[in-house]
């Protein structure tokens, strides 16, 4: 990690996941970069489709926000990096992220659908009453709510 420069890193972070790349964290680098090819092809492709252009300005604040949590990630990984190699004294990295660094990026990314990245992390119940308590407004409860109050 001594030879990598972060200047390299910031720059190559505009493209979510080439920075993982760099430093050799490739798992990350994939999800980030599957991520970033999903959402630039889902607005374009919605914002084609629909023929509303206002998903072209939703692709480009997803985009920015991608790049956001790839760039902290990155430069918070980064010092694990460095740790890790400083006292296994390993210049292989294949076994770095660990699985709750992971487990914590994938229910981030999880975290755009009410509960379930409470229910990814194991708190399935907690996850099902926040899920429950964001889709219940669609069903009958609502058709209740709106009944009652009239």
């Amino acid at each position: 990690m001594k030879d990598k420069s972060k200047i390299v890193a910031f720059m190559l972070s505009f493209i979510p996941g080439l920075a993982h790349l760099y430093i050799g964290l490739k798992e990350r680098a994939l999800i980030f970069f599957i991520f970033l090819v999903v959402g630039v092809t889902g607005g374009i492709g919605l914002s084609v489709v629909t023929y509303i252009s206002e998903f072209l300005l939703l692709t480009v604040i997803g985009y920015l926000l991608l790049w956001l949590i790839a760039l902290v990630d990155v430069f918070s990984t980064w010092k694990h990096v460095e740790i890790k190699q400083l006292y296994n004294n390993s210049e292989t990295i294949q076994e770095i992220p660990d699985k709750a660094l992971n487990k914590k990026s994938i229910s981030l990314a999880l975290s755009v659908i009410p509960g379930a990245g409470h229910m990814y992390l194991g708190y399935q119940k907690k996850g099902l009453t926040i899920m429950g308590s964001f889709s219940s407004w669609d069903g009958w409860e609502y058709q209740c709510f709106c009944f009652c109050s009239h």
